[in-house]
């Protein structure tokens, strides 16, 4: 900035000459009258700095206390929606990861990342969730924000079966059963897949609400189904039908429910 001598002069007084006056570090003045105006500004500035919080359930805040972290994944375009399913882990330690039309995953054992998929069409929506079949990890089920339902296999990087959905209901959750796999919708319904059918085996109305979580018990003989509204159903899966599909019981809940689940244990989340 250009300045003029009488702004110098009054600088001079007020010490402000001083041309690391910006600068945000402790450095002594230049002038040796300026040295208590000096002193006083770097002062009045601390009373106004505050050290930055960072909240306990950020990822910032997990990763500066669990330095012993084995693996960072940067997915850009991850899903934020908190009740879509991004990540999916194989039997094989692969981890596949959805990031906004495209899919990647990487072997665990050899650290080697690999591209899998990606949508060709916007009108498919986003994938919103993935998982890795139980029997055959290889493959690889994904289901859009539009409905859409595909299967891959990881090693070939093939795709194997398409499921268009005709009422655009986006896809939720997914959890597998052999060479089947379930899904829940946005409206509400379930429907069961099989890769060695090109329809779809099973479809029916389980849910007033959207449909957040499906999860076959460990034995794979019951389905655990959740939905916006808090309520959670559980199946039989030798009583279920389009028509005519039994419900065993139902939990209400208070707000939303999740499930989460392995094949030797499940869990609930709300």
């Amino acid at each position: 900035m250009n300045t003029t001598p009488r702004t110098t002069r009054i600088a001079q007084v007020f010490g402000l000459t001083d041309d690391r006056i910006l600068k945000f570090i402790d450095s002594p003045s230049a002038i040796p009258d300026g040295k208590v105006l000096t002193s006083l500004r770097r002062s009045a500035s601390q009373l106004f700095y505050t050290t930055p919080t960072v909240p306990p359930t950020s990822a910032s805040a997990n990763l500066a206390k669990r330095k012993q972290f084995i693996l960072a994944l940067d997915g850009p375009g991850i899903p934020q929606d908190p009740w879509a399913y991004p990540l999916a882990w194989s039997r094989k330690n692969v981890i596949a990861v959805a990031c906004g039309h495209d899919v990647y995953y990487q072997n665990l054992d050899t650290r080697q990342i690999a591209h899998l998929c990606n949508l060709p069409r916007p009108s498919m929506g986003r994938i919103r969730a993935i998982a890795f079949a139980t029997d055959k990890p290889e493959l690889v089920c994904m289901g859009t924000t539009t409905g859409n339902v595909q299967v891959w296999d990881s090693e070939t990087r093939m795709r194997l079966r398409t499921w268009p959905n005709q009422d655009w209901m986006g896809v939720s959750a997914m959890s597998w059963k052999g060479a089947e796999f379930v899904t829940g919708r946005n409206d509400g319904k379930i429907s069961i897949c099989d890769i060695r059918t090109q329809g779809e085996v099973l479809k029916f109305k389980g849910h007033r609400g959207d449909v957040y979580a499906v999860q076959w018990s460990h034995d794979e003989r019951y389905l655990a189904s959740s939905d916006n509204r808090g309520a959670v159903h559980l199946w039989d899966a030798r009583n279920m039908t389009n028509h005519n599909s039994r419900r065993l019981g139902k939990v209400k809940h208070d707000g939303p429910v999740k499930v989460r689940g392995t094949r030797s244990s499940s869990s609930c989340s709300y």
